[in-house]
């Protein structure tokens, strides 16, 4: 059973889709569509003959225009987006462009290099919408629920369709290699990173978009 995955990058989807990934006892096929290939291991290659089953995969895209999801849909059982709170995202966000050279003239409003489309925070604007007002059997996936919620990890993985007896969704797993803060795993703190010259790239529409989804409030003092 095919599951697409589409999120935004720093949203965490890597180690949600390594997570469900993980609760299958037999090898899945989980790629990343952008420029990027996150599995390391050979088993988990998509065109590998050694997976049992080549529908039962999971494909993560990353940069994508939501308003082409429909063209990518029609056969596949599952589609989740995945998004995370506007703050600790910004933070996430800007500590990638700042410490990987390809981003370097990159800002949250211009996505420059082998990266087209929409600028970060309007494609973060647009998941969080969708994830807000889904259509069709899209499903909604909170990073921040997904961290730090035991009950929330054992009902998605009933949507990804692992059994329900709690056990193995006890467990964070994190991603292979580091974050954007290493081994720093305080994810739902990150925005205390920012620098107060920071604050403005996180504007009204993600404060109420932040609020509306996530029941957040703006952690600084906005004037």
């Amino acid at each position: 059973m095919k599951t697409i995955i589409v999120a935004e990058q720093r949203t965490g989807h890597h180690a949600i889709c390594m997570w469900a990934m993980s609760m299958d006892p037999a090898p899945v096929s989980l790629t990343f569509r952008s420029n990027v290939l996150l599995s390391k291991s050979p088993k988990y290659k998509a065109d590998d003959h050694r997976v049992p089953d080549p529908d039962k995969s999971i494909h993560a895209f990353e940069c994508f225009d939501l308003a082409d999801l429909p063209r990518i849909t029609p056969h596949v059982h599952r589609v989740g987006v995945v998004v995370r709170d506007g703050y600790n995202w910004m933070a996430s966000l800007l500590a990638m462009l700042r410490d990987n050279p390809i981003h370097q003239r990159d800002t949250p409003l211009t996505r420059g290099g082998n990266r087209p489309g929409l600028d970060w925070v309007a494609s973060w604007k647009q998941h969080v919408r969708t994830a807000i007002n889904p259509y069709g059997d899209v499903r909604p996936i909170s990073f921040n629920e997904w961290y730090s919620s035991d009950s929330y990890r054992i009902a998605l993985a009933k949507w990804f369709g692992f059994d329900d007896d709690g056990n193995p969704y006890t467990r964070i797993r994190s991603p292979e290699g580091g974050g954007s803060f290493g081994a720093d795993r305080r994810v739902l703190e990150r925005w205390k990173t920012l620098q107060p010259n920071d604050h403005h790239w996180v504007d009204d529409e993600m404060r109420e978009l932040t609020k509306e989804f996530f029941g957040m409030d703006c952690p600084w003092h906005v004037t």
